[in-house]
Order: structure tokens, then C-alpha cells, then sequence
């Protein structure tokens, strides 16, 4: 068993000598297999909503400009734009995913890693791709499942 002593001295904390042993090697685990079931959900709905997300977008900056008769927006930076939103979907989609994988062994960081690719994505409903609430909606929905997971106390070797 892995632990060590820190030791308080009497005129910081106590006013007496007192020692706090810490043990670190009992660790919590999640039990759930649930945020990687969300994660591979959240990746696979993602990953042709990124395309789509490119294609949409595209077409809204196109038509924007066509509306109002801007001349001074060009199509390199519409699709520049558009690939901004592909890649920022693209990117949490992953991301979300690889968050999922560890979210039995460190599901407070996975939970809030999730939590913020699906906002990433939710943000990115900008585009007019509105199927891109189904891979925010499972990133999300993960991201609580790591908070609400019963936890089971571990030791490490």
C-alpha cells in the first residue's frame, strides 16, 4: 500500500504537532459503460454532419451575399468560413470521442470534455445543419452520464 505523510506544522493549521496521513492508492472508478456508448454515437453522427456542415454553411454565406449585394466579401473567404465550421466539428467530434474512452478512469475530466465538444457543436449550428443537434445531443448526454456514473473505490498496484 502506496501512501505518505504529510506533515502540518503546529503553527500553520493546528497549534500542535498533528500529522495527516493521505492514502493514494485508492482511486474511484466509474462503472458505466454508457458516456462510450454516447461517445461512439456522438463520433459516428458527426463525422458526415462535418461534410454537411461544410456544404450548408457554403451555401448560407453564398446566398448571404447574394441577398444583400455585398461586393466586398469574396468566395475565398466564404470558403474559409466553411471550413472553419467543418473543421471545429470535425475536431470535437474527435475529441468528444477520445474523452469518452477515459471516462471510466477519469470521468471528471471526461465529463467536462464531452460537455464542451457538444457546445463546440451546438455552436456550430450556425451552418443551417440543424442534424448537427444529434452528435450534441449524445456528447452531452455522455458528459452527464460520466458526473452521474456510480463510483466504485479502486487500488491502484
Amino acid at each position: 500500500m502506496v501512501s505518505f505523510t504529510l506533515f502540518l506544522f503546529n503553527t500553520v493549521l493546528f497549534g500542535t504537532d498533528k500529522t495527516l496521513k493521505i492514502n493514494l492508492s485508492v482511486m474511484k472508478k466509474g462503472t458505466s459503460s454508457k458516456p462510450l456508448r454516447y461517445g461512439i454515437l456522438g463520433l459516428i453522427t458527426a463525422l458526415p454532419n462535418s461534410l454537411l456542415a461544410f456544404l450548408s454553411s457554403n451555401f448560407v454565406f453564398n446566398l448571404d451575399e447574394a441577398l444583400n449585394k455585398n461586393g466586398n466579401i469574396n468566395s475565398n473567404e466564404n470558403i474559409d468560413n466553411s471550413i472553419l465550421f467543418m473543421k471545429l466539428i470535425f475536431w470535437s467530434a474527435i475529441i468528444g470521442f477520445l474523452f469518452s474512452l477515459i471516462s471510466k478512469r477519469f470521468y471528471k475530466t471526461a465529463g467536462f470534455g464531452m460537455i464542451i465538444s457538444g457546445l463546440l457543436i451546438l455552436v456550430s449550428m450556425a451552418t443551417a445543419n440543424f442534424f448537427l443537434i444529434f452528435p450534441a445531443t449524445f456528447f452531452i448526454i455522455g458528459g452527464s452520464y460520466c458526473f452521474t456514473q456510480e463510483k466504485i473505490n479502486t487500488k491502484q498496484k
